[in-house]
């Protein structure tokens, strides 16, 4: 329980977020112009096919959405976006537990024989974090002993999370990087942002809330995972969130490999001595010209994006000239990888989440889980908007990371709870209680995890991250033309799905994740059904309006207040909780208004001693009773997402059956462990949201 707030308190709550905003105003005055191009449209090529009429859910539907070209067609705008892999659905497999990611990680480190490239938040100091460890100097001694040390080691991790304390994720890493030189690389990202006098006066503790790196992507010579989770001892035991691993997947794995190698390239890069410095040649991010590290970084991360796109595209054509024979091993599943780096203006996740939003149909059905339930406004409106029923996946405050922490933190699943008020009173009074269901994640000891665009300072960070994503467009387009005249052999394995990476950094002017996001929460028809869940639900404006709007129904999932992971912070961290309360509050009160109650369905997560931080999408196209598409990786759907973070995801659009299964247990399990969030849920006495955490609130959310 928090101590008794008082008004000093109230004011040294806002205090950080608040004077980060201040300053960083100031300080954008002083150091940079704004971009007169921002708020361009962008134009979306063919429309998608009619919907199909609207019929109510039922038990009765067919097994599955059958017809490859159907969903093919549906889907495949995300292509002029992002690139698009198609790969045999067989090899995707669901992870659904901390110990089986982290089993999963520890085997393929083990067996790796020329690369281990991994990127999150931070690594951890615990003993699991060693192991992990322990297991890459293995590998590499292993790689010496064979006298060809082809492996090469990886990390991209955020500056500000990864130097706090004495003993922190350097420290971890300097032994292999001083024993290993010329096969260890550290990067560590450092947000433009974070520069000046803003720099000098945010405490070390809340500094991350300024931007980060956040992307999780785990990847074992051709082999990787995607998920939510960051490599520190909870997301290994009891804190839920997702993991996707592709096997033997060798073009998506070379995109993700060459995106982290461009953020790395513009990144701090760790020395054996523990010091830092900027490669020879790239613009230091906050002692640097923010024109010139912006320019470098967008042009770098989009020639990847791009490069592989225009691939895929050429390969795509290519394939489909090419008959199929009996045994070939069907490409059934896409594959597509959404990145978000809205600091450096690209925000390709942000584009295809909206658009899934937008587009889901009325008998289609979404499940959403984020272990921060915090949606943006853009994506609340999609969901409340939409035609799909929603499913949403949220942290219960006692599974929430900052459940039990000290001071401040310790309310930060409180404000979660009152996100979560906000929403689901949203909801109700939009009249969409039947279509959009929040739910909260509860389990016992466990907590849940599953889950502004300034191109004058970004465009070197921005032209370097492009680089990345321009590259694998084009290389993905020549593959699918080489492959069309290929003729399929006997055993070749069906390409049956399509994988799409989404990129989201807005800082450097990227912001192809929201681009696809905004135009799936639009295009959702009013027979789809979307299941969205996020352990931070804290939805943007843009994404409530096109929720509130959409025609689809919704199922939001987030987290309950006590499993939250700031549930029992000490200060005002304890205080999050609630706060997330009283936005979901605002949400549902706002689905209650606009009569929506029937469509956008608030669900919170429960499980004692658990904490939740899953986020992702689960889209049910009409006349199924199994999703053909998933969101999974780090975006939560809310403002830091979008806005200040580096994100990436991937979109995987499948016709393999057995992989729709998979995806459809995964959405099952999470809300199995949920409630319905009604008008009671919030007069309940752990839902109470007091007045200083009601006050505090709107000067804070876009920090967390």
């Amino acid at each position: 329980m928090a101590a008794p707030m008082t008004w000093k308190r109230v004011v040294l709550s806002a205090y950080t977020p608040a004077f980060s905003w201040v300053f960083t105003r100031i300080t954008d005055r002083f150091f940079r112009t704004h971009d007169r191009r921002r708020g361009s449209a962008v134009l979306l090529l063919a429309p998608l096919l009619a919907e199909a009429d609207s019929a109510p859910l039922a038990s009765s539907r067919p097994p599955g959405f059958t017809g490859v070209e159907g969903l093919h067609s549906r889907f495949h705008w995300m292509a002029d976006h992002v690139p698009a892999f198609r790969v045999p659905g067989g090899r995707i497999r669901i992870l659904h537990s901390p110990d089986e990611f982290y089993q999963a990680m520890r085997v393929r480190i083990k067996t790796a024989k020329s690369r281990v490239v991994m990127a999150s938040l931070y690594l951890g100091t615990g003993p699991l974090e060693q192991d992990l460890v322990d297991c890459m100097e293995e590998a590499l001694e292993r790689s010496q002993e064979d006298h060809a040390p082809d492996l090469k080691v990886s990390f991209l991790l955020d500056y500000t999370r990864g130097s706090r304390g004495k003993h922190n994720s350097r420290t971890m890493l300097l032994p292999l990087l001083q024993r290993f030189p010329e096969q260890m690389r550290v990067s560590l990202y450092h947000t433009p942002d974070l520069r000046g006098l803003l720099r000098l006066l945010v405490p070390e503790r809340f500094n991350e809330t300024i931007g980060v790196q956040h992307i999780k992507a785990y990847l074992f010579d051709n082999s990787l995972i995607i998920s939510g989770a960051n490599l520190s001892d909870s997301y290994f035991t009891n804190r839920q969130d997702r993991y996707v691993l592709l096997e033997d997947c060798e073009e998506v794995a070379d995109f993700f490999a060459e995106l982290v190698g461009a953020v790395g390239d513009v990144s701090l890069q760790l020395q054996p001595d523990n010091s830092v410095d900027m490669m020879e040649g790239m613009v230091h991010p906050y002692k640097g010209n923010r024109a010139d590290f912006s320019a470098t970084a967008q042009r770098r991360i989009m020639e990847v994006v791009n490069t592989a796109r225009v691939r895929q595209s050429v390969l795509e054509e290519e394939c489909s000239e090419v008959p199929d024979s009996d045994e070939t091993v069907p490409n059934d599943t896409w594959i597509f990888p959404l990145v978000q780096m809205k600091p450096l203006g690209i925000h390709l996740d942000e584009q295809v989440t909206k658009r899934l939003l937008t587009e889901a149909g009325g008998d289609s059905v979404v499940y959403l889980t984020s272990g921060y339930f915090n949606l943006t406004r853009t994506y609340m409106q999609l969901v409340l908007g939409a035609a799909a029923d929603y499913r949403i996946l949220m942290a219960s405050p006692e599974v929430n990371g900052f459940f039990g922490a000290k001071g401040v933190a310790g309310a930060i699943p409180e404000a979660y709870v009152h996100l979560a008020q906000q929403f689901y009173n949203k909801v109700c009074q939009l009249g969409q209680q039947s279509r959009v269901h929040l739910h909260e994640y509860h389990r016992p000891d466990w907590t849940f995890h599953a889950k502004g665009n300034r191109a004058d300072f970004s465009a070197t960070a921005q032209r370097r991250i492009m680089e990345v994503v321009n590259t694998a467009r084009v290389r993905q387009s020549v593959l699918e033309e080489e492959c069309s005249e290929v003729p399929d052999s006997d055993e070749t394995v069906p390409n049956d799905t399509w994988i799409f990476p989404l990129v989201q950094m807005k800082p450097l002017g990227i912001h192809l994740d929201e681009q696809v996001t905004k135009r799936l929460l639009t295009e959702a028809g009013g027979d789809s059904v979307v299941y969205l869940t996020s352990g931070y639900f804290n939805l943007t404006r843009t994404y409530m309006q096109l929720v509130l709007g959409a025609a689809a129904d919704y199922r939001i999932l987030m987290a309950s207040p006590e499993v939250n992971g700031f549930f029992g912070a000490k200060g005002v961290a304890g205080a999050i909780p609630e706060a997330y309360v009283h936005l979901a509050q605002q949400f549902y009160n706002k689905v209650c208004q606009l009569g929506q109650q029937s469509r956008v369905h608030l669900h919170e997560y429960h499980r004692p001693d658990w904490t939740f931080h899953a986020k992702g999408l689960w889209y049910y196209v009409e006349g199924s009773d199994r999703p053909c598409l998933t969101l999974i990786g780090s975006p939560n759907f809310g403002y830091r997402s979008v806005h200040r973070d580096l994100e990436a995801q991937i979109a995987i659009v499948t016709e393999n059956e057995e992989l729709q299964m998979q995806l459809q247990q995964e959405q099952e399990v999470l809300y199995q462990s949920s409630t319905q969030v009604s008008n009671s849920t919030f007069n309940q006495p752990d839902r109470h949201v007091k007045l200083w955490v009601k006050l505090v609130t709107p000067l804070i959310k876009n920090f967390f």
